[in-house]
């Protein structure tokens, strides 16, 4: 009674392999489930349905030459799962193959029925601020001088030609952030940080005139390729000066009109008894700063992000396609993708510039 309890022995064979009485019912797991029925809209009047059908495969076929895919066969399937099949076969393929591919849709117009694709450059809620004061501070640093001049060039093609908001500029959303808190901080009696608030505020001005003047400057734009060619980096971070520089000029040189807005046309998508004042337009989240540090720029930041988050809908660049026979749009989100990329690029070296003036 007093000895210690043996445990079993394991089996070396192992456990048993589970299978069914029949051979055949292995044959369950090999089994491919197809997707419910989902999509209730559209189901139409007998009278109705061979009509719809014949114009969704053609508009399907349109749609898959368009995009260069390969839709399974579904014309074995009684209506309506054939469409609903066929919708979820084409989206994973588009999803898969189509860079910013968003959504598809399937639009009863009148008699005719087709489908319309949507592509979209997802922000991913993103603040695109690029600060101004430490290029400005950079083309005063002797050590630095020259790569400030060359992020200045990239910064004049963004000014210029993309057409980016400069907070400075009365229209601005951003422009009234700052009169915000510059009316708060004579409203509020003074505490020990107001100098440094009032201090930040008028070098958010100053500097932000000064380098809009330059920014405005043509000879930045007709030097930059010039100022390229000449600039040879001395270390990691006047390399990537000049990698973020190329970047801007190559959009510069593929792009000569285009402007950031050109494709912001998501309230178009919205339903007409949508609220619009519940959108959150693209100007508001793209703009030129005074800084992305200190007291200012974490308030101005952090009031942003709170207003932003109660709006239900963000504009981003997007296009819709139609593949109802006619002839379907060839447009593409190429200049979004490298703008995006560029003011997110710029916006990091300038916040490494920064950090490092502060060590």
């Amino acid at each position: 009674m007093d000895g210690k309890t043996q445990r079993c022995l394991r089996d070396t064979e192992g456990q048993k392999k589970v299978g069914s009485g029949q051979p055949t019912a292995h044959d369950f797991l090999k089994s491919r489930f197809l997707p419910k029925m989902l999509h209730q809209e559209i189901i139409a009047p007998a009278t109705r349905a061979s009509k719809l059908v014949r114009d969704f495969y053609k508009s399907l076929t349109q749609l898959a030459e368009h995009y260069g895919i390969q839709p399974m066969p579904t014309a074995e399937f009684e209506y309506p799962y054939n469409i609903a099949l066929t919708l979820s076969d084409v989206k994973e393929k588009l999803k898969s193959n189509v860079t910013n591919w968003y959504d598809i849709r399937v639009v009863l117009e009148g008699s005719k029925t087709y489908l319309t694709s949507e592509e979209r450059y997802c922000t991913g809620t993103t603040l695109f601020f690029i600060p101004v004061i430490p290029v400005f501070l950079m083309l005063r640093d002797k050590k630095r001088r020259k790569a400030g001049v060359l992020l200045l060039s990239a910064c004049a093609y963004l000014y210029q030609i993309a057409d980016i908001p400069y907070y400075r500029q009365e229209y601005t959303s951003l422009y009234w952030q700052y009169e915000m808190y510059a009316e708060m901080i004579e409203q509020d009696e003074d505490t020990d940080g107001t100098a440094i608030y009032r201090s930040e505020l008028q070098q958010a001005e100053w500097v932000g005139d000064k380098m809009e003047q330059k920014l405005i400057n043509p000879n930045n734009l007709a030097v930059f390729q010039q100022r390229i060619k000449s600039f040879t980096g001395r270390d990691g971070f006047e390399k990537q000066c000049l990698q973020v520089s190329k970047k801007a000029y190559d959009m510069f040189s593929q792009y000569p009109n285009e402007k950031f807005f050109r494709n912001a046309n998501a309230h178009n998508w919205v339903d007409e008894d949508f609220d619009n004042d519940h959108i959150l337009s693209i100007e508001r989240y793209i703009s030129f700063s005074a800084r992305s540090d200190g007291w200012l720029s974490d308030s101005i930041f952090d009031s942003l992000n709170q207003e932003f988050g109660e709006y239900g809908e963000i504009e981003e660049p997007s296009i819709k396609k139609s593949f109802n026979g006619k002839s379907v749009v060839t447009a593409n989100l190429d200049f979004e993708h490298k703008l995006f990329t560029l003011l997110d690029d710029l916006a990091r070296l300038l916040n490494n510039y920064t950090f490092q003036n502060h060590e």
